[in-house]
């Protein structure tokens, strides 16, 4: 072309060094001293085209953890989830179970860096040949292909249990950071386009998530069925437990047993663990396992506190007024954590039934306490301005038991109760109780043995050196507060 045509020409080049590179000659009108001229650009297509593909590849990744992006995702599913190429491959969705609560604890900075370290994690355990994506602000999206259902779900639980068991440095506060995994076996069910296995995959995650989150679901049909009935028909069973429970809230229903905890190193002082029951239809009894989760759901967790704090109390004040020195541990719910009017209104019946904060232990599960750090320190130290007591329960079965013990402090941890399972003649279990044990009291913190059933594993307790036992094997829950201390 003439150099007055401004189209641009692909040619080669010669630089000083005397290589040859491919280069573009870009022509436009110019003026120097006055007089008109062409202006000639030579760019190196070379290093253009390098840049071009190092731009393409960026669009294609999520900026933040280096991983793909949702978009890309999509697109990678689609081309690799069609027709038979679905056959052994897995998609797996990974969602952290309380960014926020780490969000509101250490702010935005050290979310996004838990963010980060997850996504780490993600990449150091996943085959190479696997296709991760980062899919939502704490969501992300596994592509696994030509491997069985066993396999996905073992992978699943390693990402699982690395989360759990990772140490969160950036955090200004204690966090433990958990995560919900649902898989979706892509050969099973016959999709019309690879994303929608994104949204199974989600399906699952969320029932991991609804049963108390850190945990893998696998989805099957039933998630659907159970979903469509959820919204069209509430089971029969569950909405009449439901029923029950909202008219024992109303018309003062329920009713409390007290079970013993007696100390094996010889403190004769009467501790009761106090439990709920909810009277049923033809003199059945339904237990907590029944009713509490349905009441949960129902956001109905805080009220049943009160009932059975302000029940338990006044029993108490009773007892405490007929000589007897005795001493009730009271559970707190996940809900009643958060109830932030929850100490003054425990001061307030405490007032009112003339009883003293020293007399009552309220129980806190790790797992509840781990998802609101920050609601129960600030209730934890309200209490024990009130001179109440708190206990750790269903401790021990975590990594962040340690970190917990260091920075909320507690005066007893009732241990996990599965500890109990053959405990006797399990001796790995022993050894993990015997740590869980001495891991708390060197914290100076009274240990709880809980679900004690049997005088063998009674006899291990001692060896080990727990402090204090609860169980059936002493007696089962009662209505009336008469267990022998002084004979046990």
């Amino acid at each position: 072309p003439s150099l007055a045509d401004e189209t641009p020409l692909d040619t080669q080049c010669r630089n000083t060094n005397g290589k040859s590179f491919q280069a573009r000659m870009e022509f436009s009108p110019a003026h120097m001293d006055g007089e008109p001229c062409t202006q000639i650009t030579i760019r190196d297509q070379g290093n253009t085209n390098e840049l071009e593909e190092k731009l393409r590849e960026l669009q294609r990744l999520d900026l933040h953890t280096g991983l793909l992006n949702r978009d890309t995702f999509v697109q990678e599913c689609d081309e690799r989830l069609s027709g038979s190429d679905r056959e052994h491959a897995h998609l797996m969705i990974v969602s952290l179970d309380n960014v926020q609560e780490v969000y509101h604890i250490s702010g935005i900075k050290a979310a996004d860096s838990v963010v980060l370290d997850v996504s780490g994690i993600i990449r150091s355990l996943v085959p190479d040949s696997a296709i991760c994506a980062h899919v939502s602000d704490s969501s992300f999206g596994i592509l696994i292909k030509g491997s069985e259902l066993g396999t996905a779900e073992s992978l699943g639980e390693e990402i699982r249990q690395a989360v759990e068991e990772h140490i969160f440095e950036n955090t200004k506060r204690f966090v433990a950071p958990t995560c919900s995994i649902g898989i979706v076996a892509c050969g099973d069910y016959a999709r019309t386009a690879g994303h929608e296995y994104i949204g199974l995959a989600f399906r699952a995650c969320e029932s991991a998530s609804s049963m108390g989150g850190n945990r893998v679901c696998v989805y099957n049909n039933s998630l659907i069925d159970e979903e469509c009935l959820d919204e069209e028909e509430p089971g029969v069973e569950a909405g009449n437990v439901l029923a029950l429970t909202r008219q024992a809230l109303e018309n003062d229903g329920f009713s409390l047993v007290y079970q013993p905890i007696v100390s094996l190193q010889g403190d004769t002082r009467e501790n009761y663990a106090v439990m709920l029951r909810l009277p049923g239809e033809n003199g059945k009894t339904i237990m907590p396992d029944e009713f509490l989760k349905p009441a949960e759901n129902a956001d109905l967790m805080s009220q049943i506190d009160r009932w059975v704090i302000k029940n338990a109390i006044e029993e108490l004040a009773r007892q405490r007024k007929e000589g007897r020195k005795i001493n009730f541990f009271l559970n707190v719910s996940s809900q009643g954590i958060q109830d932030q009017e929850f100490l003054l209104w425990v001061c307030d019946c405490l007032r009112d039934c003339q009883a003293k904060g020293a007399w009552i232990v309220f129980q806190l599960k790790e797992a509840d306490v781990r998802t609101n750090i920050q609601a129960s320190k600030q209730l934890i130290e309200g209490l024990r301005k009130i001179r109440c007591q708190v206990a750790l329960d269903r401790f021990g079965r975590t990594p962040q038991s340690r970190g917990l013990l260091k920075h909320i402090k507690f005066d007893f941890v009732k241990l996990a109760p599965d500890f109990m399972d053959n405990l006797a003649d399990n001796q790995e279990k022993q050894e993990e109780l015997g740590a869980a044990n001495e891991l708390a009291q060197s914290f100076d913190i009274k240990t709880i043995a809980t679900a004690v059933e049997d005088a063998n594993s009674l006899a291990v307790l001692w060896t080990i050196g727990v402090n204090y036992i609860q169980g059936y094997f002493l007696q089962d829950p009662s209505d009336t507060i008469t267990f022998d201390f002084n004979g046990a």
